[in-house]
């Protein structure tokens, strides 16, 4: 997991995306899932590239809609004391 470099941020960012991430994995376990999860956090697929013939690098982003909430999430489990 690496950051997009300025030039994928900026050239994205022309056309209305909000690139956060870019993750490279073997190209053989990407089934071409459109959402991430990544320590919690879901990430929207927008990019992929074949850098290698057994790598693709997948350039993602944050959106709305798109969180993990877990059983520990505290806004969850929290009750209104009125």
């Amino acid at each position: 997991m690496q950051s997009v470099s300025s030039s994928e941020f900026f050239a994205a960012s022309q056309i209305g995306l909000s690139p956060e991430m870019r993750f490279t994995m073997f190209a053989g376990d990407y089934n071409g899932e459109t959402v991430i999860d990544h320590n919690g956090v879901n990430y929207s697929v927008y990019r992929t590239y074949q850098s290698a013939p057994d790598v693709i690098e997948l350039y993602c982003q944050r959106e709305a809609g798109t969180a993990t909430i877990t059983e520990d999430d505290p806004a969850e489990n929290s009750e209104n004391e009125d």
